[in-house]
């Protein structure tokens, strides 16, 4: 039972032992039959530009699986949104992976449909599902009901009631293929992933003087890269590259190059400790780029309260809500208005000192309304987007109703939950503070 080198693709080794190991392991474990392939670190670029990473993509008689590695031991905790994982007594909080990796099933699938190869020879494309392997042999994986979708350690290959990564790619996770693929759709899909354009990962992608090390975040029309400079790797920045090179239509290539200027006017000239600074604008081949300050230290919020929810003190979420009431006081004071805040949109800084900082990102559905007070040097006449919800990845999660409701929405979640032992609940009346000096803010 092992995946033979006629079926095993590596189109890049991996850089990380741990990501080798894992990978070692699979192929060891695959059997060595007709219509198994796979196809190792690679990357694609789909029709919007976006630049997406793959571990392994695997075809079995079941169907065609996108698996991401995951590696890091200790306990897994999280749910359908976010996991936690906590290693040598330190937490760390990330997206679901299983969501990314949907998305990128879900590239692949349209961009291999439209292959010469899989068109002119009429075969049924099978779905393309996600899947992540917990590879560490000492993980601790307690996820459970609808966190545990897609997610597979090591099972028993091997055995009829194997539930774990291998037998999910034998038998299917969701979408199990009505007929088992056979040879000749494996041959065509094949041929198709080299007319998609598959190719090793490139790690020397640069911006400016930045080359780009990880996907950070990514949501409608762009991406977010972490980025060192290529000659003092101390200096990091967060790129957010909209993503036009490939995008389907001029309307959208050019709506594009609109929503980057738009955010970058929008923030030219804003300088305040609470709000994400741009540094620069750069055209790039995939489209253009902000390049923003960055702290690899920093956190979401929410990301932040799922961590430390139950130790952060009555003090620390006042703070925390004081710093964003006076940072968008400062915003409205510039004529400068979110539009879609929320917990994903605050990065929350100097996390293991006395006192936190906070950073509001995401300003590209922002307006910038300067009118009479603009000076004759002022160029900022900048609008926001009628429609915020074309560019944003889910609309869900804005803060529609304005300034109170949003920082309201903040208070609720971090305020009156989760307190620490021996902490009381603010009292009404504090809240009831806290909702004036909102209102005050707002009104300016």
């Amino acid at each position: 039972m092992s995946l033979s080198a006629a079926r095993w693709h590596v189109i890049a080794e991996s850089n990380f032992a741990w990501e080798r190991e894992a990978l070692d392991w699979l192929r060891s474990n695959l059997p060595d039959l007709d219509s198994w392939h796979a196809w190792t670190n690679f990357e694609f670029i789909d029709d919007e530009g976006k630049v997406s990473e793959v571990d392994a993509l695997v075809l079995s008689p079941a169907g065609l699986f996108l698996v991401e590695i995951k590696s890091r031991p200790g306990v897994l905790r999280g749910d359908a949104h976010s996991w936690t994982w906590t290693t040598d007594g330190r937490s760390n909080t990330y997206d679901n992976p299983v969501i990314l990796a949907n998305r990128k099933a879900k590239r692949l699938a349209s961009l291999l449909r439209r292959q010469p190869a899989i068109t002119k020879a009429k075969i049924r494309l099978p779905f393309v599902e996600p899947a992540v392997f917990l590879s560490s042999s000492s993980l601790s994986c307690q996820l459970e009901g609808l966190a545990r979708t897609a997610t597979f350690q090591h099972g028993r290959p091997g055995t009829v009631d194997d539930t774990g990564i291998v037998g999910a790619l034998a038998n299917g996770i969701t979408n199990r293929a009505t007929t088992p693929v056979d040879a000749a759709q494996a041959r065509a899909i094949a041929r198709g992933l080299a007319e998609a354009g598959i190719r090793p990962s490139n790690k020397h992608r640069q911006v400016g003087d930045y080359r780009l090390t990880k996907l950070l975040a990514e949501g409608e029309g762009f991406q977010d890269w972490e980025a060192s400079h290529v000659s003092i790797d101390t200096v990091h920045r967060r790129v957010r590259i909209y993503t036009v090179a490939t995008a389907s239509s001029p309307e959208i290539r050019a709506t594009r190059v609109r929503q980057a200027r738009r955010e970058f006017e929008i923030l030219e000239g804003i300088d305040h400790p609470g709000i994400l600074k741009v540094k620069d604008y750069k055209e790039t081949e995939l489209g253009p780029a902000l390049i923003f300050d960055h702290d690899p230290k920093a956190v979401r919020l929410d990301h932040l309260l799922r961590e430390r929810g139950k130790t952060l003190t009555v003090t620390q979420r006042l703070q925390l809500v004081r710093d964003i009431a006076e940072t968008l006081k400062y915003a409205h004071s510039k004529r400068l208005y979110h539009r879609a805040l929320g917990p994903q949109s605050i990065l929350v800084h100097d996390l293991d000192s006395a006192v936190m900082h906070v950073r509001l990102m995401n300003w590209q559905t922002a307006s910038r309304n300067v009118g009479d007070l603009a000076s004759p040097n002022t160029v900022h006449r900048t609008t926001g987007t009628r429609h915020v919800e074309d560019y944003v990845e889910d609309p869900g999660l804005i803060f529609e109703l304005g300034l109170i409701f949003g920082l309201g929405l903040i208070v609720e979640l971090g305020l009156p939950v989760a307190l620490g032992p021996g902490q009381a609940a603010p009292r009404r009346g504090n809240r009831g503070r806290i909702g004036r000096h909102i209102n005050a803010i707002d009104a300016d």
